[in-house]
């Protein structure tokens, strides 16, 4: 494929061109370590399988362009504008998201989100199912009427967060920080290792469905509900 590695292109726009890399298994280099700030993309480019690594893309929009698969990581989104934008499978471990704009049309199923900073965040709709959250930053997000089924939030740290109308179901909880962490109306149905999460005794727990099925209820850790049913 192309590689456009160390390129500047601050302040481009870029109308209906396909970008792509052949092979994910090549490290995806295209834009490694590029000057992409203040870029602007049109709906109908196609940034699947791209590398970004280490690029700078401050400022940048991705506005409805597929970018699944594409890998995103030690670049630099600060500002960037990701409404709308497939990142499903996206690789973008360790990277800040916490001053990007996510909306509820922004796929992430499947992305690897591990050590990422959403820290702060407000987030609406955006599925995160099978989302890879491993050691991220969750602290005082807020999230509702969401999708994180299935995901991975094995020492993710939820510390103050508050989750209003999100599906949990089958989410991995283990050494989670859970912290004056609140569950608003969340189906956490099959969650697992709950009971190993820390500070689980912390949460603060609405109208719930626990982890072992038991529905609406508002204290799954005093209920002895942790623990999921048997199949």
């Amino acid at each position: 494929h192309s590689e456009l590695k160390d390129a500047n292109l601050d302040k481009a726009t870029i109308v209906g061109t396909i970008f792509r890399s052949g092979n994910r298994s090549d490290d995806s280099t295209m834009f490694r370590g590029a000057n992409l700030t203040n870029l602007v993309f049109d709906k109908d480019s196609k940034l699947t399988q791209v590398g970004f690594l280490n690029a700078d893309l401050s400022n940048s929009s991705f506005v409805g362009i597929d970018m699944s698969h594409a890998d995103f990581r030690g670049a630099v989104v600060t500002g960037v504008d990701f409404t709308g934008t497939d990142l499903s499978s996206a690789r973008m471990g360790g990277i800040n998201l916490n001053q990007t704009t996510v909306t509820n049309r922004t796929e992430f199923e499947d992305a690897d989100l591990r050590k990422a900073d959403l820290s702060r965040m407000e987030l609406s709709g955006v599925d995160f199912k099978k989302v890879d959250f491993r050691g991220a930053d969750l602290t005082e997000v807020i999230i509702e009427r969401a999708r994180i089924e299935d995901a991975l939030l094995q020492g993710a740290d939820l510390t103050d967060a508050e989750f209003i109308n999100v599906d949990f179901k089958d989410t991995d909880f283990e050494d989670a920080d859970l912290e004056d962490t609140v569950f608003d109306d969340c189906d956490l149905e099959g969650a697992k290792n709950m009971i190993d999460a820390k500070n689980v005794h912390d949460a603060d727990w609405k109208d719930v469905t626990c982890p072992d099925g038991t529905e609406k209820n508002d204290d799954c850790y005093k209920g002895n509900h942790l623990i999921p049913a048997a199949d």
